[in-house]
């Protein structure tokens, strides 16, 4: 029985010897080709992922840039509506600024 086994063993190194002898280049070439794909796929994965990171930073940055101006915004308002009311016309003093009034 060890003796069946060891020749089927044998047989077997002998094929793939043989296979490897005749098919060499055509495997390794296969295996770059499958090994460029897979690196290509995870090329592109890595910089759509990347672009991804990019898209939500800058929406964050943008909304707090946004609530920035907001605030900015607000902030002149209410200075211009100050400056409108210092701006506003004051009630002259009359004739009578020295007699007391009942």
């Amino acid at each position: 029985m060890l003796a069946k086994l060891k020749a089927v063993l044998d047989a077997a190194k002998q094929g793939a010897k043989y296979f490897w002898n005749t098919f060499k280049v055509y495997i390794v070439g296969a295996a770059g080709l499958l090994l460029f794909f897979e690196f290509r796929d995870f090329l592109i994965s890595a910089l759509v992922s990347s672009g991804k990171r990019e898209m939500d930073d800058a929406t964050k940055k943008d909304a707090q840039l946004g609530k920035e101006e907001d605030a900015a915004k607000a902030a002149a308002a209410a200075a211009q509506a100050a400056a409108q009311q210092e701006l506003a016309p004051k009630p002259s003093v009359g004739d009578d600024w020295y007699e007391k009034k009942n």
